[in-house]
């Protein structure tokens, strides 16, 4: 049974599944926009420069650290340095696209690495249902879909800020969709090891650094998967 809205049927197969693919995101991108507009505007700030810093910066995690950091009085270089161990984790994801990045276009593959978040990654780890002369397209769409959703979230919380009250613990909501991002994919796949290996690298990096222990763990894990597959001894497909 098709479940197809058909005003999506007039459009092209690549939006399309993009779009019906992003729908989980909206549920959490959304609201979590939502939460930092209202932040952003009851911390006494311009509501419009919200949604800006959303559209320009687009790391839910980094915007939330420099209001924090900004109420704080912290300079400008503390949070520019903070801002980079934090956002440090996104460069790592463009090595598993190379190949597929590798046949877009110049301006595609300029706004997919800045476009390339955590929710969008874990999308496009799962290939496309659309035809390879689709894909450039599909990729682009699942990313300008997602960016919207977090703009649109932080317009409407900034924008009605001193109307809309605050809701505790919807921040949660992105922690929840990656746990069912990670369920999905060893589901899909049935291998353990990358979550053996990423739990050891955590509980490492906090014995270690724990102040760093996020960036830390990213770049042990990254470095032992690297070394077992090339090693042989993991068959990744």
């Amino acid at each position: 049974m098709k479940t197809e809205l058909p005003v999506l049927k007039k459009l092209s197969p690549a939006f399309t599944k993009a779009f019906t693919c992003s729908v989980p995101i909206f549920v959490a991108y959304f609201p979590l926009g939502v939460v930092f507009g209202l932040v952003f505007e009851n911390q006494g700030y311009y509501w419009l420069l919200g949604p800006v810093m959303s559209l320009l910066v687009y790391g839910g995690a980094v915007q939330f650290l420099a209001l924090a950091m900004l109420e704080q009085g912290e300079g400008l270089l503390q949070i520019l340095i903070a801002c980079l161990f934090i956002a440090i984790r996104n460069s790592f994801y463009g090595t598993s696209f190379f190949a597929r990045f590798a046949k877009f276009s110049l301006i595609s593959r300029i706004y997919m690495i800045f476009s390339l978040v955590d929710a969008t990654y874990a999308l496009l780890l799962t290939p496309s249902a659309v035809a390879e002369q689709d894909d450039e397209k599909y990729c682009l769409c699942l990313a300008v879909l997602i960016h919207i959703y977090w703009v649109a979230g932080t317009l409407v919380g900034a924008g009605f800020g001193s109307v809309i009250p605050q809701i505790k613990g919807l921040q949660f909501v992105l922690s929840i969709l990656f746990v069912i991002f990670t369920l999905d994919q060893y589901f899909k796949h049935k291998k353990l090891w990358p979550f053996i290996v990423a739990a050891i690298s955590w509980v490492v990096m906090q014995a270690v650094a724990p102040h760093y222990a996020l960036v830390g763990a990213i770049t042990l894990a990254t470095i032992c998967a690297v070394f077992v597959v090339k090693r042989g001894q993991v068959d990744v497909s």
